[in-house]
């Protein structure tokens, strides 16, 4: 790293702006920055640690706004330094500011390229780690080798032989031929080494191999080569025959379940023909069912005509004191008519009430040939699946009841 311009103001005894021009001083080669004690020549370095770090190891209170002069609130330094990165060098500037109000901080890094400013990080944290890629070096070794404190060059060189070659191994960048190389061959050791573990463990199993060994090993394989091919052939004949057998068992199995359901339809011949016998009868009980139905409507009339024979009862009263009552005024013809005609109707109601009486032996044995259907048709229902229905009786209508014969009451 090469320091090229540096300006800071707030720190220490500089409550003014300052500005150092680090290629004008060097423009003579070596140079040297002189001064009385307390004049600000450590300042110098400060401004350098703290716009590279955040911090400055010398400050009394250990806290680093003890850095900010007692007439500023704040402080800056805005330094540009020279580093290479990736063969090349480039010019980079850090502006970092810090506040004497809870110590805030706020900083910047960018790049310096043909007159222009490119903006490359932003922030605290993340810029503090980009700056530190770019030096290479953390706090501690930047104080050890570049701005070492008054009074502690000593202690440097007096320091522990691999603290000091780990120092120089990080500024030199010799890491890699040092700690990183010593890791690799170390990590290629330790592979090597088990990789001839591994091989040296599995020699071991053939530590009794011998000539004499390998022949016993060849006519064993040979043996064992001609007893596979036999029970090879053994084992195609066995299955050959295992297939056969299968397929008759299968056969077998067939036959069982067809002969069981062969028993199984001829236990239900007898209930088929049960069956079939009553739906022979239909017929007649579908006639059954209409004469009583006819007897139903006569047994209506047969009610209608006795309240009409209850009505002529009580109007012949009437007609025979209505007769007594006229026989003075002469109206014997008329009422001998009307005990005529009460007459006929009694006659009718005579028969009607016959009639009635065969109704109600009728309706018995509808009521018992109804039971019968109503038996039949469950039967039927459960023996349709099996034998399907009768042709004739599955389309023939079942008539619900014929229309009554005319009656006639009485003697015609």
């Amino acid at each position: 790293m090469k320091p090229k311009h540096l300006e800071f103001c707030g720190i220490n005894s500089f409550s003014e702006k300052a500005v150092v021009d680090f290629d004008r001083l060097s423009s003579g080669g070596i140079f040297g920055i002189f001064g009385d004690t307390g004049s600000g020549k450590t300042t110098i370095l400060d401004s350098i640690v703290f716009a590279l770090y955040g911090r400055v190891d010398r400050v009394r209170g250990g806290t680093v706004n003890e850095l900010i002069n007692y007439n500023c609130e704040k402080a800056y330094v805005i330094f540009d330094f020279e580093t290479v990165v990736s063969g090349a060098r480039k010019l980079f500037r850090v502006e970092r500011e810090i506040r004497r109000k809870n110590s805030a901080q706020t900083l910047k890094l960018s790049e310096l390229k043909d007159g222009r400013v490119i903006a490359l990080s932003e922030g605290v944290k993340p810029t503090n780690a980009a700056i530190l890629e770019l030096v290479g070096l953390s706090f501690e070794d930047f104080k050890k080798c570049i701005a070492l404190p008054q009074g502690e060059f000593a202690q440097f060189v007096k320091a522990d032989r691999a603290e000091r070659l780990q120092l120089i191994s990080r500024l030199f960048g010799l890491e890699k031929y040092g700690t990183g190389l010593n890791e690799r061959i170390r990590d290629r050791y330790a592979a090597v080494k088990s990789a001839y573990d591994a091989k040296e463990g599995e020699l071991k199993g053939y530590a009794d191999a011998s000539a004499e060994a390998l022949e016993q090993r060849r006519a064993l394989a040979a043996a064992s080569k001609a007893e596979k091919l036999a029970l090879d052939s053994r084992y195609s004949a066995l299955q050959t025959s295992f297939e056969q057998m299968k397929a008759g068992r299968d056969r077998f199995l067939r036959l069982q379940a067809l002969q069981s359901k062969r028993e199984g339809l001829l236990s239900r011949a007898d209930a088929i023909r049960e069956m079939r016998a009553v739906l022979n009868k239909l017929p007649a009980a579908q006639e059954i069912a209409a004469r009583s139905e006819r007897m139903a409507k006569r047994g209506r009339e047969i009610s209608q005509i006795r309240e009409e024979c209850a009505l002529a009862d009580a109007r012949k009263k009437q007609a025979a004191e209505f007769l007594r009552a006229c026989r003075e005024q002469d109206v014997e013809a008329r009422l001998s008519a009307e005990l005529e005609a009460c007459s006929k109707r009694l006659t009718a109601v005579e028969y009607a009430a016959k009639d009635a009486s065969a109704a109600q032996k009728l309706h018995g044995e509808l009521a018992k040939l109804r039971a019968q259907r109503s038996e039949r048709e469950n039967r039927e229902r459960n023996v349709r699946p099996l034998c399907g229905s009768p042709p004739d009786a599955a389309k023939r209508p079942r008539p619900l009841c014929a229309p009554p014969a005319k009656s006639t009451w009485g003697p015609s």
